[in-house]
């Protein structure tokens, strides 16, 4: 239950940019989770439809360094996975592992 709260929790606290004004409808929500002994990372995405996607930032204070570099990547990896056709939901797994800085 608390895990299901925790992400609606993190869910509101996303600010989306879309472009200068302009604020994405939410029609789909993706989610992955990656736990190790140090961190747990919740990294989502939020699209608009098959073609836009948007990278959703948290606003939290103190933030693990490696889910910071994870973050920072995240757009690289959207736009890598639109050019080559990837599956969204494979997209936050491959950033995870990529970009986690122990690797």
């Amino acid at each position: 239950m608390f895990k299901y709260v925790a992400v609606l929790l993190l869910a509101l606290s996303f600010g989306v940019t879309a472009g200068e004004g302009v604020e994405p409808e939410i029609v789909t929500l993706h989610q992955v989770s990656v736990t190790d002994a140090f961190a747990k990372y919740e990294v989502m995405v939020i699209a608009k439809d098959s073609d836009e996607w948007f990278a959703a930032t948290i606003s939290k204070g103190e933030l693990d360094v490696r889910f910071c570099n994870v973050l920072s990547a995240w757009n690289l990896e959207l736009v890598d996975a639109q050019v080559l056709n990837v599956e969204r939901q494979l997209v936050g797994a491959h950033a995870v592992t990529k970009w986690d800085c122990r690797n």
